[in-house]
């Protein structure tokens, strides 16, 4: 709950910053930003703080999700920026994801559209008001909290240069928004949505489709989308996949199992090569089964029942791969390339390979047409060709890797370090490039 001042060179206090060289700024999971003589954090109460950087004073508070409880209803948990922030210090604006409203996959106690849950917000720091926000799914029922930090970038549309925001999602979405309005580049069709049976429970009257950018993963299961591994009963999973439906923008519901695909790009979110526009991102997906249950004890009367979907050895019952790493360009929204991200030493033994795992870690692209990448379950840290992706070096560490690389240059010489604290590692490894 305290954000600590020091110094860069000795890792000492600041005395003169806050008291002792710190300030009490509540639990937040995003690193503070500093514009002009602020400092700014947001809590997971939504509350955005400001403060003097060098006293450490607070100047102003705003509270993002500002919908008043009802008599009725209590206000939505959650919902809160966690994502992390981007800053246009030309524009003074910030912008940041937001999460999704609690309770996952049943809202009946949170009617609405649970404004800015779920959302890219831009904030006007000088202003200090919201300037403008995008909502990708209202009323969340699917757990499709916008988790990868936003990125900024410059395209060029129409021989007019044009300062974007992206955000890429758990629907395996890419949004780019006009920075100075929140409008998107590509088209975005609303549809009607599909109904809950459940008592109570109102799904949002629309959701959105998109068509450009291709989506980086897969938002339903069918089918063609069985696991094809040579060891795998398919029709035990035939079985499954019939008494259920299957995913989004169908919501869950009473007395049927919806297959929903997980995971997509999650915190560490995507790097982008701003001089080709193009996107370089990491995800990974797994199927799992949910229901709504009826349960008196809990608020609302409903609560959900969650399970993996898998296939006789445990691995997801989906078609491979179940991790990967994709190139998007960013101006016509067409994906270039897609190659599998990681292996289970299991299946390598059967001479499975190439099927992809779960990874979290993020990836860092270099202007040298290098990609770096960990966070795979093979424990490995893998450098890629970002033409091609093909894949050049590896290095297996002792655990995943737990956040993107990251690329410095000291006395000329340039060096990549990556934590690995994934399942319980404590090291941090440090590479040179040549």
């Amino acid at each position: 709950k305290k954000l600590f001042c020091l110094d860069a060179y000795t890792g000492k206090l600041i005395k003169t910053f806050g008291k002792n060289g710190t300030i009490n700024v509540g639990v937040t999971p995003i690193p503070p930003v500093i514009y002009k003589d602020n400092l700014i954090v947001i809590d997971t109460k939504s509350i955005m703080k400001v403060y003097d950087l060098f006293s450490g004073k607070i100047k102003w508070k705003y509270k993002i999700n500002n919908d008043d409880p009802s008599i009725l209803f209590e206000n939505f948990f959650k919902g809160s920026p966690w994502g992390g922030f981007s800053l246009d210090e030309k524009r003074g604006l910030i912008f940041f994801t937001t999460g999704n409203p609690e309770f996952w996959h049943q809202g009946i106690d949170r009617p609405g559209e649970n404004l800015y849950a779920n959302s890219v917000v831009a904030f006007d720091i000088n202003l200090k008001k919201i300037k403008w926000h995008f909502q990708e799914t209202a009323h969340d029922l699917w757990n499709f909290d916008l988790a990868a930090p936003p990125i900024l970038t410059t395209l060029k549309k129409h021989g007019k240069n044009i300062d974007v925001v992206t955000v890429v999602s758990k629907t395996g979405n890419t949004y780019i928004l006009d920075r100075d309005t929140g409008l998107s580049l590509f088209k975005i069709t609303k549809k009607r949505s599909p109904i809950s049976n459940v008592p109570g429970e109102k799904t949002n009257p629309y959701y959105l489709e998109v068509d450009l950018p291709e989506p980086i993963c897969r938002i339903k299961m069918t089918e063609d989308e069985i696991s094809d591994l040579p060891y795998v009963n398919q029709d035990k999973i035939k079985e499954i996949l019939y008494k259920s439906e299957t995913g989004f923008p169908i919501p869950p519901k009473l007395g049927v199992k919806n297959i929903q695909m997980g995971g997509c790009v999650r915190w560490a979110g995507a790097s982008i090569d701003t001089k080709k526009n193009i996107m370089y991102v990491s995800a990974d997906q797994s199927p799992y089964l949910v229901s709504i249950i009826k349960n008196p004890e809990w608020i609302g009367n409903y609560t959900h029942k969650w399970e993996k979907f898998v296939d006789e050895k445990n691995y997801p019952a989906v078609k491979p791969p179940w991790g990967s790493i994709v190139a998007l360009n960013l101006n016509s929204g067409k994906i270039i390339w897609k190659v599998p991200f990681g292996e289970w030493d299991d299946l390598k033994k059967m001479n499975i390979k190439k099927t992809g795992t779960f990874n979290r870690s993020g990836i860092t692209a270099s202007s040298g047409n290098l990609i770096f990448a960990s966070g795979t379950q093979d424990n490995n840290f893998t450098v890629f060709d970002s033409n091609t992706g093909k894949e050049l070096w590896f290095y297996k560490m002792t655990h995943p890797g737990s956040a993107p690389p990251l690329i410095f240059e000291n006395n000329s010489n340039q060096y990549v370090i990556i934590p690995a604290f994934e399942k319980g590692g404590k090291k941090i490894y440090a590479f040179t490039l040549k």
